[in-house]
């Protein structure tokens, strides 16, 4: 397993890994993207996007992407877990956990307060992964969203 930042020859295996990820999540319908807007936001003079990937055997099998935010109250960056995904075949391998630790690591060479991402209620795999690797999932908050 080799644990990496995406590469611009990474672009249409991370495209298909996000519509597969957006298949599993039940939201396939609002996904939009495409190789070559998704290069430039992860690899322009200010990337808006950062990106991981999970290599087995020379392939690439799992990503997570996240972005740098910020925190009024602790005044420190912080980073948003935006998707992870691990293809089915690959999981139960120690993939997700090493994204995750890369992630955490990144968080900390950035002095960064937290890292911080959202699961689904039903997804009691995803919440029991996260407790196994020492997050705290924090059933009291609700995700609002307003789409535009």
């Amino acid at each position: 397993m080799n644990i990496r930042p995406v590469q611009r020859t990474d672009m249409s295996r991370l495209v298909k890994l996000m519509i597969a990820f957006a298949r599993y999540d039940g939201s396939e319908g609002g996904i939009n993207i495409d190789s070559e807007k998704l290069e430039e936001v992860l690899f322009s003079d200010k990337p808006e996007l950062c990106s991981i990937v999970a290599e087995e055997n020379g392939t690439v099998v799992a990503f997570l992407n996240y972005f740098y935010n910020y925190s009024s109250f602790e005044l420190k960056k912080c980073i948003w877990i935006e998707d992870v995904f691990v293809e089915d075949t690959s999981r139960r391998k120690g993939l997700g956990e090493a994204l995750f630790n890369y992630v955490k690591q990144e968080a900390k060479a950035s002095d960064c307060a937290r890292v911080e991402w959202l699961v689904r209620r039903n997804n009691q795999l995803g919440i029991d992964f996260y407790n196994k690797i020492g997050a705290e999932v924090d059933d009291g908050t609700i995700y609002v969203k307003w789409k535009l």
